[in-house]
């Protein structure tokens, strides 16, 4: 379904003329002032739980966060759901579709956004990186059969930039007070995807990942 969703508008000048939408380049830098806002907040109420690798990811993208926004918007555009996790999916069994919800958070952008979106809400804490693999993969080859061509390389590159992003943009959501997460399963399950979020970035080399942008993304 989100193969379906970003090839109709790969590199599209359709793009061009949905001025309603803002790019994801855009929201990124109002992201990056909230975290810097709220970041060493984050640090000192969690403290006891970050691990020294996690400490330095949190102060690189302190550093880092604009260029790492900025960098996403020299790869290929597509429309973006911006919200794509499985609480807005619907499948029809039947004919085998997924119907998706919610397009309030629509944006321009790498597709590597949306991939690291979903896999950082859905995929389990236990989920292995071969199992994350195997799914980039089948995103690429379902991207193909409509048309789309893109190297491993550059998809691997782009999904993990999205998942740097993701934690950017999560990582000190609990402590935000302009944030209503509720007092029911609201704050769990931010930490959840916290977590999970920090579990896929395990074995991604961010310290290199700017001067590593294939050639062709």
């Amino acid at each position: 379904a989100m193969a379906t969703l970003h090839a109709q508008f790969w590199d599209s000048d359709l793009l061009d003329h949905l001025r309603w939408i803002v790019p994801a380049e855009m929201t990124g830098k109002l992201i990056h002032l909230m975290y810097l806002q709220s970041i060493e907040q984050y640090k000192k109420a969690e403290k006891t739980t970050l691990s020294k690798r996690q400490l330095t990811l949190i102060d690189w993208i302190k550093r880092r966060g604009i260029a790492l926004t900025e960098i996403q918007s020299h790869c290929a555009r597509t429309l973006l759901h911006g919200d794509f996790r499985l609480d807005n999916l619907c499948f029809d069994d039947q004919s085998d579709d997924a119907l998706i919800l919610d397009w309030q958070t629509m944006t321009t952008g790498s597709a590597g956004t949306d991939l690291a979106y979903f896999l950082s809400a859905a995929l389990s804490l236990d989920a292995s990186e071969s199992d994350v693999d195997e799914l980039i993969r089948y995103y690429r080859s379902a991207l193909e059969r409509r048309g789309v061509v893109i190297s491993e390389e550059s998809l691997f590159w782009q999904y993990e930039v999205g998942m740097l992003s993701m934690l950017h943009r999560v990582a000190p959501v609990m402590v935000q007070d302009h944030l209503e997460l509720g007092d029911d399963r609201g704050p769990e399950l931010m930490q959840s995807w916290i977590n999970k979020t920090f579990k896929r970035l395990e074995r991604v080399d961010f310290e290199t990942i700017l001067e590593r942008m294939p050639a062709s993304t």
